[in-house]
């Protein structure tokens, strides 16, 4: 073999050392492998690779590459053996236990509800803030994935909240707008036989979605999903007034965007609804406190661009509860879990 003799040259320019120390030191490359990671694992969840790594702390490579291109998979796990997610050795996987929650389902929708639900309206950012689009007309987020996603995030964080909040209450019909694909009021019917529900979303995918799920749980006989605008009882199905319990979950804050009396006035518009007596009414809301915990800068970005009211602190869902016609007869949290949110429990004061 011939013996190539090279001189190598480093070069060095003050300019150029200096434009990548600034991006660096700003954090702009570190945002980008991030950002780029992110991709990388949803697509993992998307393609069933996630399941695999979560479910299994370790198992052989070819068990990961059967039915899958085996090319891409030695390359995609290099690179997250890279980011320090996973350890090969003999052509044994290990996902690391602080790496694990990456894998999980949770982490799996969380991602979704940015990267696909609303991905397409933070894509088309430049032409939103430009005027060139406008969001409800030229720009949607993805119904579909933010029902199938959400419901993931509601079975883990709020059905066991929102069940809590009725202990108390004998239900048998449940109406829940903004109901997504129907995970709350599935989990509700599976865990109570004699429960019914109807959902009301004005996403039609994501109605087709609860409708599938429906199915596959046999729940058809007590459930019914249909496209409908939860701000108009008027237009509702009939079966809606005859529910016990209507809950709101991260529905009711789009008002603000017209002003807190809009939100009073639609508040008041159920509270006339709920004629008979014992019916009572859930509002579950997040919180936004404006800052980088729990993703709540990010839920603040997706409210901007779609055309949305910004959810309220606690304090002040409860100055706006106060001039409606509803008591609140108390709040329900979980400070620690999952997205800031919180379930005020109302009811009409003749009740």
């Amino acid at each position: 073999m011939q013996n190539i003799n090279y001189e190598l040259k480093e070069l060095k320019n003050s300019k150029v050392d200096k434009t990548w120390a600034e991006i660096e030191q700003a954090g702009v490359v570190k945002s980008i492998s991030n950002y780029l990671l992110c991709q990388v694992i949803f697509a993992c969840h998307e393609a069933g690779l996630a399941k695999a790594l979560y479910q299994n702390n370790k198992f052989d490579q070819e068990t990961l590459f059967e039915n899958r291109d085996p090319y891409l998979c030695k390359h995609l796990l290099n690179y997250l053996k890279t980011h320090a997610l996973v350890t090969i050795n003999n052509n044994k996987i290990t996902v690391k236990d602080e790496a694990k929650g990456w894998f999980s389902p949770v982490a799996g929708a969380q991602m979704g509800f940015y990267l696909e639900a609303y991905g397409p309206v933070v894509r088309a950012i430049p032409e939103l803030l430009s005027g060139a689009s406008v969001y409800g007309t030229d720009v949607l987020r993805n119904g579909r994935a933010l029902g199938v996603h959400c419901a993931t995030l509601f079975e883990t964080y709020h059905t066991d909240t929102v069940l809590q909040a009725l202990s108390d209450k004998t239900s048998s019909h449940i109406l829940d707008l903004g109901c997504g694909a129907g995970q709350f009021l599935i989990d509700a019917c599976l865990r109570d036989e004699n429960l019914t529900g109807i959902g009301l979303d004005i996403s039609a995918p994501a109605i087709e979605e609860a409708n599938e799920l429906c199915k596959k749980y046999n729940l058809t006989d007590r459930l019914k999903f249909v496209v409908g605008d939860a701000f108009q009882p008027e237009s509702w199905p009939e079966e809606c007034h005859k529910a016990d319990v209507i809950c709101a979950v991260g529905v009711i804050h789009e008002h603000f965007r017209d002003g807190e009396h809009a939100v009073v006035n639609i508040l008041n518009v159920y509270a006339k609804s709920m004629k008979k007596k014992g019916k009572r009414f859930i509002l579950g809301e997040p919180e936004i406190r404006y800052d980088t915990e729990k993703n709540d800068v990010d839920l603040y970005l997706v409210h901007i661009f779609t055309a949305q009211g910004f959810p309220r602190y606690r304090e002040e869902w409860m100055d706006v509860i106060e001039k409606t016609n509803f008591d609140c007869l108390g709040i329900y949290s979980r400070p620690v879990g999952g997205p800031r949110f919180n379930f005020f429990v109302l009811e009409t004061p003749d009740n």
